[in-house]
């Protein structure tokens, strides 16, 4: 269970950076249209530079995972191109050898990326999460939203270390996603003055930041504008 004095500290970090935090969230928003808008050859290739992202940055420091995936996807390369860079732009990169497996895997999955997205075009996330976990490499119950999240579809959590170390829940091992979004309803409930204005995935963007400012990591707000920048929003 979350310590009080960090459910009002998380609280007083969000408003100390309200006007970031409502960037962000007008970034996701205009991610999720420009995802549901564009074509389904550039809604694939979203979806591999979010799986790209979602691997890189597991066990994996924040800069450093922001730099091997602008190096990555630098001047937006083709896929055949992107593929060619990962042994250099994963050189700094936690477990790289086997990151470069699992993106090279999806990256010529269409099989994979094609159902994703029919799941995510009818607004059916959980599914769009489950097959995430059972067909994808390199992603799991956590990472799956992270997926989603990252692409404007803010229904999505993703629990990783620093929410586990702040909230005090287990490490989620489920694969079932109606066990996991009951551990992410639990953290939502724990910050109930951010649950009434935020959406999961925003909520626990706060929550992070918040968690790394405590531990000394972080003056502020990670912003991801390296994400952002890689899928044009702005």
């Amino acid at each position: 269970m979350v310590q009080p004095i960090d459910q009002m500290r998380a609280v007083l970090h969000f408003r100390k950076n309200r006007d970031t935090y409502n960037t962000i969230r007008g970034r996701l928003l205009s991610a999720r249209r420009s995802y549901k808008s564009a074509d389904k050859s550039e809604r694939t290739r979203r979806l591999v530079k979010a799986h790209s992202w979602s691997v890189i940055s597991i066990q994996t420091p924040v800069e450093i995972h922001e730099s091997a995936f602008k190096q990555l996807w630098a001047d937006d390369p083709s896929i055949s191109e992107m593929k060619r860079r990962l042994p250099e732009a994963l050189s700094s990169v936690n477990y790289r050898n086997n990151k470069q497996a699992y993106i090279e895997s999806f990256a010529d999955d269409k099989e994979a990326q094609s159902a994703i997205d029919e799941l995510i075009m009818s607004e059916n996330l959980d599914e769009a999460q489950k097959y995430i976990i059972d067909n994808v490499l390199g992603v799991g119950t956590v990472k799956a939203p992270f997926m989603l999240g990252n692409n404007g579809f803010t229904e999505k959590m993703c629990v990783d270390a620093n929410i586990i170390s702040l909230t005090g829940v287990d490490k989620p091992s489920t694969v079932v996603v109606e066990k996991y979004n009951k551990i992410c309803d639990n953290i939502c409930e724990m910050f109930p003055a951010l649950n009434k204005q935020l959406d999961p995935y925003v909520l626990q963007w706060v929550a992070f930041c918040y968690k790394r400012n405590k531990d000394g990591r972080l003056d502020g707000v990670d912003t991801h504008d390296v994400w952002f920048n890689a899928i044009n929003v702005t």
